[in-house]
């Protein structure tokens, strides 16, 4: 027990206010008081120029999540675009008879620019070139109702029908 300890012990509640009060009593330390920033020139505030930079932030983060949601949502049309037009032409090929049974399948790729042409990748296998030309045409038809420019890759192969059944 140090001596303030004591001191309150024996003088009880009473006298250890009285002592706490007089200042006899140990003390914290007390931090050091900063000495006054520098005088502003007449006529500038620097409050101003604090609500300017947080004003010029907001700003800043508006467009950039302006900008992120433009981006998102270009992206999400593409992929509309793209799903539409797919869904056209397997469409197209169910509603001839002679395609409608082939297997063959349309992937669209739209570019991020509008500029460029849509591509579309078809896929399959069919006994006869003249299935494999009627599939390729109806894709261009397809396209051409949609007001598309596109680019047909073809990767349609032609097999014969022993070929293609397995024992």
């Amino acid at each position: 027990m140090n001596a303030f300890t004591r001191r309150k012990a024996r003088c009880g509640w009473l006298g250890s206010l009285v002592l706490s009060l007089v200042g006899a009593a140990p003390t914290w330390a007390q931090g050091v008081i900063a000495a006054p920033g520098p005088a502003t020139a007449p006529g500038t505030n620097s409050t101003w120029s604090g609500a300017l930079a947080v004003l010029a932030l907001g700003v800043g983060l508006f467009v950039v999540i302006g900008a992120i949601v433009k981006v998102i949502d270009r992206n999400r049309k593409r992929t509309d675009d793209a799903l539409y037009l797919q869904a056209m032409i397997g469409d197209a090929w169910l509603q001839q008879s002679a395609l409608a049974t082939l297997p063959l399948a349309a992937t669209v790729h739209v570019p991020f620019r509008g500029s460029s042409r849509t591509r579309v990748e078809v896929t399959g296998h069919v006994p006869a070139p003249a299935l494999r030309d009627a599939a390729l045409t109806t894709v261009a038809q397809v396209a051409s109702r949609a007001g598309k420019e596109i680019v047909i890759v073809d990767h349609i192969s032609v097999v014969s029908q022993a070929a293609t059944r397995v024992a």
